[in-house]
């Protein structure tokens, strides 16, 4: 709870209350008289008239809390307590007895004064003001709104009454401080009766006087202005009128005319502040005005220009009206057409003029109206309907219609309409073959089910339903459809089914058990049919297990694929016809920034890229691969550091699993090692066989230099033959001449590649 109630002046002004009394029981029971007076020079308050301001002060405390249980209690137990005492006393002042309340709680020990006849009882006025404040507080718990305004009538008269006491102590006129000089109210109790009841007033700010100095009006302001002004300029007359008094500074003729004059100055200043005031509100009204003709104007213009548009877009929904597919008409509130399209006219047969001068029961078959009337008036129609009726055209044929009808504001009703007469038909011969409908149901070879949309139960199933279940055929009937799923997903078939109920075709796959508790997954192909007069559920159970598994394989595969891909020194690119870039492994991505000098990127055009000098070639190739060819050749780049590198291309034609070519595949192998090899062992077999052509000449020019002493010995040897000497000798010379001779035109023929002849 806070420590302030809901409005701060009523809480402060309590706690005031409730403390001043305190403080004075306090005086009167440990016998301090400047705690009975409060502040020196003071008239003593009584026990029982401070008793009073704690209860009551207490009971309007109550009022700023939040409702509790036992608050409303607590409230009329204060008040009642309070006003109790007022009224006792002032009983005992009228009918002259001693009820014994005034000593009740404490004795009086003070002397008997002329303002307090008798001991401990509170002046009359005090009693008297006791009196109304507690009963107006008691009629604020009856909470009816004439109880409210007496109740604010009371607290004004406890003002009214204090007021009167405060000016005769201001004034020194001690009539106005007591009644019929029995006894004088203190002057704190005044000033307390006072403010408490202007407090007690602002709980019904809305009522009474309050209301006067409450409100937001420039009346309630000036009133609060001028009541401010002359309150002061009262109390600053009383207080100089006392010390006049008192000090006997001028006589009461020269009194009266001095108080007259300073009334008039001060009612001038009063007046002055007033006018400077209320011209300051005038002219900040007619700034205001200024600043409202201003916005009207802007406001017009606006109006203007929204009336354009609206007849604009008054003119769009005429024309769309005009020109729509569906018959529109209107009626006003008597069921009379007030507008009708060209669509109504041709429908009805009748013409636009005809149908204007025509109620809606004219064109209503007369047989539906006898078992289904239109509304008396259209006040009493629906904001919206959608339903069917059946139209009589002008020639007297009654056909089906489907209408919407709209009511607006203004009770005006809008019918769009439909022929339905074909719709009609359709049904008619679909109701008719439904025996025929049933005869192909049961005779298909694919699984298919007949479900009652409202039960989920199976209505029929054909025989390739319960061979795909393993149920018997005479098993399915009845059953409910979540006796197929895996008991994990019914829950989940129960949110699917109802959200799919108003959905023509419905394409999923979910994990169906067969009887023998076989777990399958079922493609599950759905429509939503009328049979035999019910909304049912026709479904094809198609049993794609083997197809999951195929394509689980195929993913795994096209997962290896990927990081193949990723991770092979083989770039891969594939270009649209168009030479559009479709995709890219990271090795193409590295070819293509470091040999293009181009950040490659989905949508990429080739040709803006590739060198111009290889883009002919380029297109030659794609044109050949575009008509099926593959095309493998090498192709060389060169490098900054004046090198080459080899790369060995294959392009291929891409395929959308059809015979239709949409694209080109582009793989490129790095081959700049292998060329350096080859081009290394091709300068290796060339220094070798000039080393060979080297040794040839060598082996031909020794051969003639041997062949020559050689011929020289054979000839020498047939000289010897003719005087031989050593006949085995000899022998032996000439054979190993013979095959020395052998040998060297061996190395001849070797060396020249051909025989030797001698």
């Amino acid at each position: 709870m806070a420590i302030l109630g809901k409005n701060k002046t009523i809480t402060i002004i309590s706690c005031i209350a409730i403390a001043t009394g305190i403080v004075v029981i306090l005086g009167w029971i440990l016998n301090i008289l400047i705690l009975k007076r409060i502040i020196p020079g003071f008239v003593n308050m009584v026990f029982n008239t401070a008793l009073s301001f704690v209860l009551l002060g207490g009971a309007l405390l109550t009022t700023q809390y939040p409702q509790r249980k036992y608050r409303n209690i607590l409230y009329l137990f204060l008040s009642f307590a309070g006003t109790l005492i007022g009224l006792v006393t002032l009983l005992q002042f009228i009918f002259h007895f001693n009820a014994g309340i005034d000593e009740l709680f404490v004795k009086d020990t003070e002397k008997v004064s002329s303002s307090h006849l008798f001991l401990g009882r509170m002046a009359v006025n005090s009693a008297i003001c006791i009196t109304i404040f507690g009963s107006g507080l008691l009629m604020l718990a009856l909470r009816k709104r004439a109880f409210d305004l007496a109740a604010q009538w009371l607290f004004h008269t406890v003002t009214i009454f204090s007021a009167i006491a405060l000016v005769g102590y201001f004034y020194g006129v001690s009539l106005f401080s007591s009644i019929l000089y029995i006894s004088s109210m203190a002057t704190h109790t005044a000033i307390l009766f006072f403010v408490l009841s202007i407090a007690a007033s602002l709980l019904n700010p809305g009522m009474g006087i309050t209301w006067l100095f409450t409100g937001k009006l420039i009346g309630n302001q000036m009133a609060k202005r001028l009541f401010t002004l002359m309150f002061t300029m009262i109390i600053i007359f009383g207080s100089i009128r006392v010390q006049t008094d008192q000090y006997k500074l001028f006589s009461l003729e020269i009194w009266i005319s001095l108080l007259a004059v300073c009334f008039l100055l001060v009612s001038l200043v009063v007046i002055w502040n007033t006018a400077i005031w209320l011209n300051r509100i005038d002219a900040s009204r007619s700034e205001a005005e200024a600043e409202v003709k201003q916005m009207n104007a802007e406001l017009e213009k606006r109006v203007e220009e929204r009336s354009a548009e609206y007849q604009k877009s008054e003119e769009k929904y005429r024309s769309l009206i005009e020109h729509a597919s569906d018959a529109i008409y209107v009626l006003d509130s008597d069921g009379c057409f007030t507008d009708v399209n060209a669509s109504m006219c041709k429908m009805m047969g009748y013409t636009r003029n005809e149908l204007l001068q025509l109620k809606v029961e004219a064109i209503v078959d007369p047989e539906e109206l006898k078992i289904d009337p239109l509304p008396k008036s259209m006040k009493g129609a629906e904001y919206s309907e959608f339903r069917e009726r059946r139209f009589m055209r002008k020639s007297g044929d009654v056909f089906p219609v489907e209408i919407n009808v709209k009511r607006f504001m203004d009770d005006r009703v809008l019918v769009m309409a439909r022929d339905i007469t074909y719709r009609k038909d359709i049904e008619t011969e679909l109701r008719s073959s439904e025996q025929q409908y049933k005869l192909l149901f049961e005779s298909n070879p694919l699984p298919l089910w007949m479900v009652d949309k409202a039960t989920m139960r199976v209505i029929a199933a054909n025989d390739a339903a319960a061979d795909q279940y393993g149920y018997a055929k005479d098993e399915l009937p009845n059953m409910e459809v979540t006796a197929f799923r895996v008991p994990e997903d019914r829950g989940l078939q129960m949110r699917e089914w109802g959200k799919n109920m108003n959905i023509g075709t419905e394409r999923n796959i979910v994990r169906h058990v067969k009887k023998n508790g076989t777990v399958m997954f079922i493609q599950v192909v759905a429509n939503d049919i009328v049979f035999e007069g019910r909304a049912v559920r026709l479904s094809l159970t198609n049993d794609v297990t083997e197809r999951l598994k195929a394509e689980d394989s195929l993913r795994k595969s096209e997962a290896n694929l990927q990081t193949i891909l990723s991770t092979t020194d083989t770039a891969y690119a594939s270009f649209d016809t168009n030479f559009r870039l479709l995709a890219y492994n990271p090795t193409a991505f590295d070819f293509i920034r470091e040999q293009y000098r181009h950040i490659p990127k989905e949508g990429d055009y080739l040709g803006d890229f590739i060198p111009a000098y290889r883009w002919t070639k380029v297109v030659d190739l794609a044109k050949q691969v575009t008509e099926g060819r593959h095309i493998n050749y090498e192709v060389d780049y060169p490098q900054d550091d004046g090198t080459l590198r080899w790369y060995d291309v294959k392009l291929s034609p891409l395929t959308d699993g059809s015979d239709r070519i949409s694209g080109m595949l582009v793989a490129l192998y790095d081959i700049t090692e292998r060329k350096n090899a080859e081009q290394n062992l091709q300068t290796a077999y060339e220094r070798i066989q000039d080393h060979i052509d080297s040794i040839k000449g060598m082996a031909w020019k020794q051969s003639h230099l041997i062949r020559s002493p050689l011929a020289n010995l054979k000839a020498l040897s047939e000289m010897l033959k003719g005087q031989p000497m050593d006949t085995e000798l000899l022998k032996h010379f000439q054979t190993e001449l013979n095959r020395l001779d052998d040998i060297i035109h061996e190395m001849a023929r070797e060396a020249a590649g051909h025989d030797i002849e001698n």
